[in-house]
This record gives structure tokens, sequence and C-alpha cells, in this order.
């Protein structure tokens, strides 16, 4: 079964078109028998109510539902939890057409995660120049402070064998977005292997930046590096 897990955080306004789409995609794919979309909720708008207007529709959409906020990395831990096959992460703001998937998902036959990268020089990448020049300089930053080989860690788009995340879930630590680091890390410390894929993204408005962030991530980036996993 292929699990699709979308945290989310005041999504309202975007679940709905983004679960339209998934499914219209899934529904025509080779996994139209054997998939879930499992939304992890942990904002205090109205995405519980779209998604259980889907749920009705589909019970193969599933709500996960937290009143309290659990950061990026403390959604997908949770949506993993709830899983029941395969899992992958899709971002709930649309930049990935649903088409990629089965990239991933091939991908899983010989590795045991695939990650999907806005930085190769396959890859088909559609951004504002001054969110381009953003986007390097943190793929820089990663790659020296995190100490890891990858053009992108930070694409929400990653693949995992079931077995891989039950080696990774008891060490991941990390609740924000330094969990995409950290879960590299973990599994470099593990062995496991990890391929990654070119793949088609369009740049979708997101919230600003703010420098007590920027300086939070540093020190997470610092803090998943020095530690032995």
């Amino acid at each position: 079964m292929l699990s699709i897990i979308i945290p989310a955080y005041n999504e309202e306004k975007r679940i709905g078109a983004t679960l339209e789409k998934l499914l219209d995609f899934l529904k025509q794919s080779e996994f139209c028998d054997s998939f879930e979309v499992v939304v992890v909720n942990n904002g205090p708008d109205g995405t519980p109510e779209v998604v259980c207007s889907f749920s009705k529709r589909d019970e193969r959409v599933r709500l996960v539902n937290f009143t309290r906020r659990l950061g990026k990395g403390g959604a997908v831990h949770e949506g993993f939890k709830a899983a029941n096959g395969d899992c992958l992460i899709f971002d709930a703001d649309s930049s990935m057409p649903p088409s990629e998937i089965p990239k991933l998902i091939g991908a899983l036959k010989e590795f045991d995660i695939a990650i999907g990268s806005r930085h190769l020089p396959e890859s088909k990448v559609v951004l504002p120049f001054r969110r381009k020049l953003a986007s390097d300089a943190f793929s820089l930053l990663t790659r020296i402070v995190g100490g890891l080989p990858y053009a992108d860690t930070q694409c929400g788009f990653k693949a995992f064998r079931h077995d891989a995340v039950l080696c990774l879930l008891p060490k991941l630590r990390e609740k924000q977005f330094a969990w995409d680091v950290e879960v590299l890390r973990v599994a470099q410390a593990l062995g496991l292997r990890v391929k990654e894929i070119p793949i088609e993204w369009h740049y979708v408005s997101e919230g600003t930046v703010t420098l007590p962030r920027a300086a939070q991530m540093l020190f997470d980036l610092v803090r998943i590096r020095v530690t032995k996993y």
C-alpha cells in the first residue's frame, strides 16, 4: 500500500485543491487499488472540516487531528506512526505535480529512501529569482553545516520504505523544519540507501523566513551535525 502523508498547518485554503488533484491522479494510476492519504492537521483553522468532507467521499482519505502545534517534523512523525504502507511526504502547497510520485516510488525498488530534488541539473523548477538565490544559499549551508552530500535536503517530497521508517522513527527528535536534515543524517548513520531524484517543481507563495527562524534553523543544523545517531 502507498501511504501519502500531508502535514497541514493552517492549510484550509489550499488543502482542498491539493486533495482534489492528488485523488484524481491516484485513482487513475497504478496505485488506484492500494493507497491512503493521511492528513496530519495541527492548526486552528478549518482544515479538519475540509479533509472530513473528502473522507466522506473516499474513506482512503484520513484525518489525524491535533489541537496543539506539532511543527513540520512533529506532524510528519505522527503521520509515519499512523500510516499503513510505504510513506510519501507530499507538501500541501501543491508545488509538485502528483505525476512525479511514480519517480520516487520506483526508486524504492532499489533504495530505502528516495528524495525529490530541485537542484539537480535535470530538475525543472519554476521559481522567482530572489527565492532561487535564497534556496541555493540554504542548500549550500545545509551541505556545509549539516554534512550531507545531497543537492537539496529541504524539498518536502520524500519516499520511504516501511522497514526504513521503522529504523528511523526511534532516533528522530527534530520537530521543526530541520527535520529533513535530521532524517537524512540518521539514514546516513544507519547505512540506509538514499537516492536523490530530479523533479518538476513550481513555486507557490509561502511565509517569509524571519531572522529568528533562520537563526533557529542554523542552531538546529549545528546540533544535528554534532549529535551521534
